[in-house]
């Protein structure tokens, strides 16, 4: 089954098909006397010697064909960008979260900084506390208050 139309009856000319810098058959040479016919070949026809009506009849048959390989470049044209935009989103949002990850580290760390520090303030406090009591009864018993009078006992026993 041919796709297109039958170029067969119409005037044309073989030709080799040539590599371009891509390493892709874009290119065309005609074939050289005594040369063997390649795999790489095609017909070019030649639109010059052609009268309009045949030219007008090539390209209603052309037309689909144009159509369809259009449709098919805006396709790819339209699913590369919405790779490219899901890409930038996903991006976006990643760089979000990690923002976000590193706010909540710092919040985090700072509240463990915080608490480590109250309990070493409180540790020191109780230490200072400690040594001061320790000092005014051994090293200062003259400045201490006098004891008070004990209270009399009843005699009730009570």
């Amino acid at each position: 089954c041919a796709v297109g139309p039958n170029l067969r009856r119409l005037p044309s000319q073989l030709v080799a098909l040539m590599l371009d810098a891509d390493k892709r058959f874009t290119r065309y040479r005609a074939f050289r006397p005594g040369e063997k016919v390649s795999k790489h070949s095609a017909r070019v026809v030649r639109l010059k010697v052609l009268t309009k009506p045949l030219i007008w009849d090539i390209e209603d048959k052309i037309r689909p064909l144009q159509i369809f390989v259009k449709h098919r470049h805006d396709r790819r044209a339209v699913l590369r960008i919405q790779g490219l935009v899901r890409g930038f989103l996903a991006r976006h949002r990643l760089r979000h979260r990690e923002e976000a990850a590193v706010q909540i580290q710092a919040v985090a760390r700072g509240w463990a900084r915080r608490r480590r520090v109250r309990s070493r303030l409180a540790s020191l406090i109780f230490l200072q506390a400690w040594t001061r009591g320790m000092l005014a009864r051994r090293l200062r018993p003259q400045q201490r208050l006098p004891d008070a009078e004990p209270e009399p006992k009843d005699e009730d026993g009570g």
